[in-house]
């Protein structure tokens, strides 16, 4: 996978939900542009993966939608991408790593203090800049269908604004994308003021799906991500007991034009960016999926 980003501390920002009723055919939330919203529908879009924040600001197009799919999450895995600074042998280095949540939450020692590998060695007094996290989730829909979700979160506001390729690599042997890849860019200004773009570059392979953006201009104070595509089995597949859906991102350190789209993959080992445009995205691991273990 090709990729460079700096990256984070995921705070999934969540507002109060505000209970009217026990009544799941009456108002149980009202979110910020006024959609009424029953406990059961709230419970159905929380099983498709959407924070409390994404629901308070979600559109009537999103929630006409999904407000009826009952489903509920199977795995959700959420990884960090850490810049860490820190001196070795008294030069100033910088290291890349993408840790696990629970990695993440173990080995931050307290803000701004972070314990890292480094060559074999741990090193202390390190300053880590949490700039951004990817989160992989997979969805139990029905006897048919499974929905492969990835949102990205960028605190640190990329500097390139271009175009950037979000993806989910998929186990090919067993399960084929079986619908559009839906995709949603939200932001807000340091004005204060919010915008969202449904506006992205859709992609579907027999390996993945994947979406591509044009990051939005001006002065940003936060930026999120999702893709998502439901997954059905192959033909010739009967139960399935274990599933990963691995989501990356791959950020334009460069400025590129739209013709990326046909330079690049996506399968379960991540994003990967072909020649002419490679050098063009930062390289960091492939973060680690979501993975369901059960019977389906």
């Amino acid at each position: 996978m090709k990729k460079i980003l700096y990256v984070i501390l995921i705070a999934l920002a969540s507002v109060t939900v505000n209970a009217k009723s026990s009544d799941n055919n009456n108002t149980y939330y009202t979110n910020n542009i006024g959609i009424n919203i029953t406990e059961n529908q709230y419970n159905n879009l929380k099983g498709l993966g959407y924070t409390d924040n994404q629901i308070a600001k979600m559109d009537w197009q999103t929630f006409n939608k999904y407000k009826n799919v009952n489903a509920t999450i199977a795995d959700q895995t959420v990884n960090h991408y850490v810049k860490v600074s820190y001196l070795k042998n008294g030069i100033e280095t910088t290291k890349y790593e993408v840790v696990t949540e629970k990695e993440f939450n173990g080995r931050l020692i307290n803000p701004g203090a972070y314990l890292q590998r480094v060559s074999g060695n741990y090193y202390t007094g390190m300053i880590a800049n949490d700039s951004l996290a990817v989160v992989s989730t997979i969805s139990n829909i029905d006897e048919t269908f499974m929905q492969y979700r990835v949102d990205v979160y960028n605190y640190d506001i990329p500097t390139t604004r271009s175009f950037d390729i979000y993806g989910i690599g998929i186990d090919n042997d067993k399960v084929q994308v079986a619908s559009a890849v839906e995709c949603k860019q939200s932001w807000e200004y340091t004005s204060g003021s919010s915008d969202y773009s449904l506006g992205c570059y859709p992609k579907t392979e027999s390996t993945g799906g994947s979406a591509m953006f044009e990051l939005p201009t001006g002065s940003l104070s936060s930026l999120e991500t999702y893709i998502s595509f439901y997954v059905a089995k192959l033909p010739n597949v009967g139960t399935v007991h274990s599933l990963q859906a691995v989501g990356d991102y791959a950020h334009a350190i460069n400025s590129v034009s739209n013709s990326v789209y046909y330079h690049y993959t996506v399968n379960i080992g991540g994003i990967g960016v072909y020649i002419p445009y490679a050098a063009s995205y930062d390289d960091i691991n492939t973060p680690s999926g979501a993975v369901f273990s059960g019977t389906w």
